[in-house]
């Protein structure tokens, strides 16, 4: 079973080769590469345990 830096890592890494991907896919329009890279930050946040969109944290 891999280690949680073992995964961490693997995901960090899936992360960047997909964005990575979707930049360089001409098949793909504007609208949908800015929706999948959003999607792509989001779980990076996620992943990084950052702010989220829509959460209710406030920040001082």
């Amino acid at each position: 079973m891999a280690s949680h830096e073992e995964a961490f890592r693997a995901v960090m890494v899936a992360i960047k080769d997909q964005a990575e991907a979707i930049g360089a896919a001409d098949h793909l329009n504007e609208n949908t590469k800015a929706a999948a890279l959003r999607d792509l930050a989001a779980a990076y946040r996620h992943l990084r345990g950052g702010a989220q969109p829509g959460g209710v944290s406030v920040d001082k």
